[in-house]
């Protein structure tokens, strides 16, 4: 996740950076506007460290001073033996939180173009709103999900085994599932409404980003790839190379069958029984992991999924 943070980030600087020169003299409202590079110094600062400020300088904090970090249950998830472990989970959820950051301000950034540009698409004020909508539940639900997270003492744990030398990296076990929603509905939809634009001869910024988000969408999470190691389990979303989650063997306590509701949907959710990673149907896989968190793996083979994850956390 820390990988995605790192490309969306310079992806919008150098957005911002690209398109400066587009932006009116003065931005702002009539009373308050600031001259364009002015304004664009401070938007430049703003997304370099308030992106920074939230997740690398939040980690150096926790690593140099623990006691001003607000963490529940804090002296016992910072302790020494454990603080290694909650900065790594910590630094991958305040990623997330630099994503939504980076979309605020891209978001902003964009509004104040559209303003000066108005041959380049306007998105509507209903969608600007529910924007600032989504973003402000993303931001509570990612809020909950940390005060779940440590808001309770860490299970006590059994002894991490030895790793077995004869286990390998090779792959033993391959399953892709289509995310068929976005396969047969959006995709032509999408692709559809762009080269109609096209050859109406619309405008040219219309018709390329009608046709692109869908294509950007299905390349990022049009299927849910998961493979099982010889050492480790691993699964992702889209034909890109990321982001991919791994567990390895030897953290798994049990692996059982489960099901997800079909209103917690398809994709990446935050849910009651740990994060659910689903691509169609309700079948999933249940995994505890040693440090306690569990998670389900949405699978259309849940039994040679389970019976293979079985035999090798038992070691056969």
């Amino acid at each position: 996740m820390r990988r995605v943070l790192d490309l969306a980030w310079l992806a919008l600087l150098v957005f911002m950076a690209a398109t400066w020169q587009f932006m009116p003299d003065l931005v702002g409202a009539p009373q308050q506007a600031m001259p364009r590079d002015q304004h664009m110094a401070v938007m430049l600062a703003v997304a370099v460290f308030g992106v920074w400020l939230t997740t690398r300088g939040a980690l150096l904090v926790a690593r140099l001073a623990p006691g001003l970090v607000n963490l529940p249950c804090r002296d016992h998830w910072l302790a020494p033996e454990r603080r290694e472990q909650t900065l790594a989970d910590l630094g991958d959820r305040l990623a997330v939180l630099g994503l939504g950051l980076v979309l605020l301000f891209a978001g902003l950034h964009y509004r104040a173009l559209q303003a000066a540009q108005p041959s380049w698409p306007q998105v509507p004020d209903i969608a600007w709103t529910a924007g600032g909508v989504a973003l402000g539940l993303i931001f509570a639900l990612w809020l909950l999900a940390l005060m779940r997270r440590f808001g309770r003492l860490a299970p006590v744990t059994t002894p991490r085994p030895v790793r077995r030398s004869s286990r390998s990296r090779d792959l033993v076990w391959r399953e892709v599932q289509p995310v068929w929603p976005l396969l047969v509905v959006l995709l032509p939809i999408g692709v559809g409404v762009g080269l109609g634009l096209f050859f109406r001869k619309a405008d040219d910024h219309e018709a390329w980003l009608l046709t692109a988000l869908p294509l950007l969408l299905t390349a990022a999470l049009g299927r849910m790839v998961t493979e099982v190691h010889g050492d480790r389990l691993t699964w992702r979303f889209g034909w890109l190379p990321w982001p991919r989650w791994q567990v390895d063997l030897d953290e798994i306590v049990t692996a059982e069958p489960a099901r997800s509701r079909w209103i917690e949907g398809w994709g990446i959710h935050v849910t009651s029984d740990g994060r659910l990673y689903n691509a169609s149907g309700t079948q999933a896989v249940r995994l505890t992991l040693r440090d306690g968190r569990r998670l389900r793996l949405g699978t259309g083979e849940p039994r040679e999924l389970l019976q293979l994850l079985k035999s090798r956390i038992a070691g056969d």
